[in-house]
């Protein structure tokens, strides 16, 4: 590498030294934004799951009422059954918010860590590379 004297400081011709030109820091980051969305995915995934088997029990539980409507006799009887209905069904959906909420929280922390981590391991890497390019330059001065 040729150094050309510029202004107050020696800068080299050509591509810089800078970290971000390496393809493999590319490469790196590239995987980490990947690898955070594959788990924003999986999260997705497993929250729609448990959506969906609760759905399904609440409709189990719809199907139900008509059975126990229809062999009712007495309104006064339907309306009790009505009534237990829709205070279960409350309670059933508040449950479910609680647990798609605990999903959500869960999956929030753990994508957050290890996006922490990737981070942490592609600034090392960035830091190291400027390092190593920083001695070099200085090398190549000497």
């Amino acid at each position: 590498m040729t150094k050309t004297k510029q202004g107050h400081g020696a800068r080299p011709n050509g591509q810089t030294a800078s970290p971000f030109n390496s393809p493999l820091n590319f490469l790196q980051l590239l995987g980490t934004i990947t690898k955070a969305q594959a788990s924003g995915w999986q999260q997705v995934v497993r929250m729609n799951q448990e959506y969906l088997e609760f759905l399904n029990q609440r409709l189990e539980r719809d199907r139900e009422l008509s059975t126990d409507l229809a062999d009712k006799k007495d309104p006064a009887e339907a309306w009790s059954a009505l009534v237990e209905f829709y205070q279960t069904a409350q309670r059933d959906y508040a449950a479910e918010v609680d647990r798609l909420t605990e999903l959500y929280a869960n999956g929030a922390r753990a994508a957050t860590a290890d996006i922490q981590q990737q981070l942490e391991e592609t600034s090392a890497m960035a830091m190291n590379s400027a390092f190593n390019a920083a001695s070099a330059t200085k090398s190549d001065a000497v």
